[in-house]
């Protein structure tokens, strides 16, 4: 798979054979983010019996809040990571970072709410879950305030 780091100077890296994810720097934040995308239609509960956290969704929280914590957390990929983001610029960024997996529906989200919070806790790290409606509400948010200011 591939990944693809973007910076606040709007920079782009392609690095093969890492996972799949978006690691973002902004100006305004002094924590970087790691996104693991995920489709829309993933559940995250059962349909039928005892509310129960699908093995598959568990999957997936474990590869962002494990994997991922810990291959970002490592001073031997931290420093492989820097080199590779200096060589095109990007300033280096920090062991600080926060963890978000997009993916599934609100709605879905909403009715396991509880469940759900406590499967994307991770020691002291906690895995920020992103729905499809999430991003579709910020996106519309941000369109109107940048329409609202006339900024093409």
């Amino acid at each position: 798979m591939d990944c693809v780091f973007i910076s606040a100077e709007n920079a782009a890296l392609q690095i093969t054979n890492y996972a799949a994810f978006l690691f973002t720097i902004y100006n305004s934040l002094k924590k970087n983010e790691i996104y693991e995308v995920k489709l829309p239609n993933e559940r995250f509960i059962t349909k039928t019996g005892v509310p129960r956290i699908l093995k598959s969704s568990q999957k997936y929280f474990d590869q962002v809040g494990i994997k991922y914590n810990n291959y970002f957390s490592s001073t031997e990929n931290y420093e492989e990571m820097s080199k590779r983001l200096q060589q095109e610029g990007i300033s280096t960024f920090s062991h600080d970072f926060n963890l978000s997996l997009l993916m599934g529906r609100e709605e879905d989200r909403k009715e396991n709410l509880d469940l759900i919070n406590k499967g994307l806790v991770y020691g002291n790290k906690r895995v920020n879950l992103i729905t499809y409606d999430n991003l579709i509400d910020r996106h519309q948010y941000l369109h109107q305030r940048v329409t609202r200011f006339g900024i093409n």
